[in-house]
């Protein structure tokens, strides 16, 4: 299927969450329906191509991230900071709510995927934590908090109430994250 396709439905989910329909992905493309139906059959398997192309872009980056000659910290910040890009699509207009009820098998895909990811967020962690690097913590909490910190993040109304973008909000968490609130004159 056309990337194009793909990013248009991914735009429409912002607006519509997963209950957009094939209409709107034909406005969004300047294309008739029949166009749209050749490039792809019917909106479960666009919803699936988008569930693929998102854990795909994931798995590349993660693998980037793994394979390169960065410090583990570095590692781990690119890997939180991959992990959030991957997870604002998916956080407005309730999709993981609409992906369970409404597409129950790609709901079970994609926590299959998402416990795997965020296992090896931990393990690098973790890793982090054997070398001296990282201070130990319960692991299980930091896993909840990325996931949590991903969905609250992309909130449109909490971002516009406070006057930030997106990336400011992640920023932030990151710097939360990575060098805690306390200053170092009284750490």
């Amino acid at each position: 299927m056309e990337k194009k396709v793909i990013l248009a439905a991914l735009e429409e989910v912002k607006v519509h969450g997963l209950r957009f329909t094939m209409a709107d992905v034909t406005r969004r493309l300047r294309m008739s329906k029949s166009s749209l139906y050749k490039l792809v059959p019917s909106k479960d398997q666009l919803i699936k191509d988008m569930q693929s192309y998102i854990m795909d872009t994931f798995d590349a980056d993660s693998a980037r991230i793994r394979s390169s000659s960065l410090p583990l910290a570095e590692k781990v910040q690119q890997y939180v900071r991959a992990y959030l890009k991957m997870m604002q699509p998916l956080t407005t207009s309730g999709y993981f709510e609409d992906l369970q009820l409404l597409y129950p098998d790609e709901s079970a895909r994609w926590q299959t995927f998402y416990k795997e990811k965020v296992a090896e967020i931990i393990e690098l962690m973790q890793e982090g934590v054997e070398d001296g690097l990282f201070r130990p913590v319960r692991m299980p909490v930091v896993q909840h908090c990325l996931y949590v910190s991903a969905l609250a993040l992309a909130d449109p109304a909490f971002l516009q109430h406070y006057d930030l973008t997106y990336q400011q909000a992640v920023e932030t968490l990151e710097d939360v994250l990575f060098h805690g609130v306390v200053t170092a004159s009284r750490a």
